[in-house]
């Protein structure tokens, strides 16, 4: 909204009826199309079919309702019903997520399955705040903007910064949704709030746990990926001096053997640092001791300018190695790479980020396994929450499947 004071009155007018401005409704070319060649695993389908039916409920009093899926289950994928069931009532669709990055890797692929949709991606430097459309993507800040307007606000990865714990954010998206709409949030770690809210409370524990029901009038959660191989389990080290010894550029056997490990095996690496500091210093760390990977090799921060090229890079592989913060912890997906986390035991790395950065392994179907190592350089809880976290998923995941007769 460009610069503001807080002596600035804002006017907050609900949307005057129910369909955009600029619909296809009526012409023959609904915007609810969903045009989709792909298909859902059993348990997908069913998760999909619950956050439907929850949008389709009239019933007042079950506003809320958690899709609870691991990295790599398909999230995006299990939207698609939810939302053409918005649009098919004649309403407005958000869908806001807290980074930028995420808002513009989505717009296009909510584009191509909803083409006769008119969907808008609204961020910072976005020139199309003012315009109508039948699907908005959104960072949560830019919701500050819209007022009893969605029939379906979906709020992607609720425990992603800026928008958790900020409590401006969270009255901002309760305050967009109609009167009569749904709020539908969606990520692999939720927060506690919201489990307590929606999931604790649930009375259903029929093929789940006491703790994690599968699913109730609140929630579902899909404990397993779409390709059916378990989550990789991260492997803890604590090495004392560990970022001492980086930065007298003495041996650490356990960082540099591993990375060389994935490089030797043509697989892409994740190093993750705690701090915009500590880039450079990893960077040239690991071209100092390997040498011969030093050109294909690439650190990236959140104040970067050449951000967008270097992750663009990565993707196409003209590098193999990236030494990024945890900016890339989430919306980014590199097929055959492996992670390793350098300082685990930092405060920025809690049980929710390392198991998002654990969760970019793996997550191809010709490539379901891969390495995650998180170095500590002191015992710490997160790194083992985190792997309990995983560990536990994959119990549910595999008891499920044998229920239903796999192996």
């Amino acid at each position: 909204m460009g610069r503001s004071k807080c002596c600035t009155p804002y006017i907050l007018l609900a949307a005057s009826g129910s369909l955009p401005v600029g619909s296809n409704k009526g012409t023959g070319q609904e915007p609810s199309r969903l045009e989709w060649t792909g298909s859902y695993s059993d348990d997908q389908a069913r998760a999909a079919e619950r956050a439907r039916r929850f949008v389709a409920n009239p019933r007042p009093g079950l506003s809320e309702f958690l899709i609870w899926a691991v990295c790599g289950a398909g999230k995006t994928e299990l939207l698609f019903p939810s939302v053409a069931e918005g649009l098919a009532a004649g309403g407005r669709v958000l869908i806001a997520t807290p980074r930028k990055d995420v808002v513009l890797e989505l717009a296009p692929r909510i584009q191509r399955v909803f083409p006769h949709a008119r969907v808008i991606a609204v961020h910072g430097a976005s020139a199309e705040k003012w315009e109508e459309s039948d699907i908005t993507i959104a960072t949560t800040h830019q919701v500050l903007r819209y007022y009893r307007r969605f029939l379906l606000v979906v709020l992607d990865e609720a425990d992603a910064f800026p928008y958790h714990n900020n409590p401006v954010l969270y009255r901002a998206l309760a305050r967009a949704v109609h009167q009569a709409g749904k709020l539908l949030y969606l990520s692999a770690t939720p927060p506690r709030y919201l489990q307590k809210r929606l999931v604790s409370n649930a009375r259903s524990t029929r093929h789940g746990t006491a703790a994690n029901p599968l699913f109730s009038a609140t929630h579902v959660l899909l404990p397993g990926r779409y390709h059916g191989f378990p989550l990789p389990v991260p492997e803890v080290l604590t090495v004392r001096g560990l970022h001492k010894r980086v930065r007298a550029n003495r041996a650490v056997p356990a960082l540099t053997d591993a990375v060389q490990r994935s490089l030797e095996a043509g697989r892409q690496v994740f190093v993750f640092v705690p701090r915009i500091d500590d880039v450079e210093v990893v960077l040239a760390y690991l071209q100092k001791w390997l040498p011969s990977r030093a050109e294909q090799m690439a650190g990236v921060h959140a104040a970067d300018l050449m951000r967008e090229e270097k992750v663009l890079g990565f993707r196409q592989k003209r590098y193999t190695l990236m030494v990024t913060t945890t900016i890339l912890e989430r919306g980014v997906t590199i097929p055959q790479s492996d992670v390793v986390v350098v300082g685990a035991e930092a405060a920025v790395f809690d049980e929710a980020s390392l198991v998002q950065i654990a969760g970019r392994v793996g997550r191809a179907f010709d490539d379901p396994a891969g390495a995650v190592l998180f170095l500590q350089t002191e015992r710490a809880l997160a790194p083992k929450l985190a792997v309990r976290q995983i560990t536990r998923m994959n119990q549910l995941a595999s008891r499920l499947a044998k229920r239903r007769g796999h192996s």
